[in-house]
């Protein structure tokens, strides 16, 4: 049942994230186009920690998006904080999301013009304070891969 409700949280958000991104027309699309991907459906039927995935990357560039849109500190603080959860603590192959949101970063500085240094330290810090028992592991050798 988790993986269902996460299933559908997630084709909620795609519907968001794309009407913020891309307008009206366009969300219901790619709402329509998750619902019925194979991928997605055996995933969510299944119940894998894959399907965990495309909902924290949804979550993580839709705070992204609001923080832009409303100028709000807080929305890119929770992107970092979804970004974190969402990288290390789930697949192994969402670890692609942190590129994908520096590299974001990095294109969009003229859109984050107004976001002060110290926050965007704190966003930093939280990511950092998220993956300290993940760092201490790796380093006392308790775990051998991330």
């Amino acid at each position: 049942m988790p993986s269902v409700l996460i299933g559908v949280f997630t084709v909620i958000l795609i519907y968001m994230l794309t009407k913020k991104m891309y307008g009206e027309r366009a969300r219901l699309i790619s709402a329509l186009l998750l619902c019925f991907l194979p991928w997605h459906i055996i995933q969510s039927r299944v119940g894998a920690a894959t399907i965990e995935t495309p909902l924290l990357g949804c979550l993580i560039f839709l705070s992204l998006v609001k923080s832009i849109n409303k100028k709000s500190n807080l929305w890119f603080l929770l992107s970092c904080l979804f970004l974190s959860v969402g990288s290390f603590y789930t697949y192994q192959a969402s670890l692609l999301f942190v590129p994908i949101f520096l590299v974001t970063l990095v294109f969009l500085r003229k859109e984050l013009y107004w976001l002060r240094p110290g926050v965007f330290l704190l966003g930093i810090l939280i990511f950092l304070v998220i993956l300290s028992p993940l760092i201490f592991l790796q380093i006392t050798g308790q775990i051998t891969n991330i």
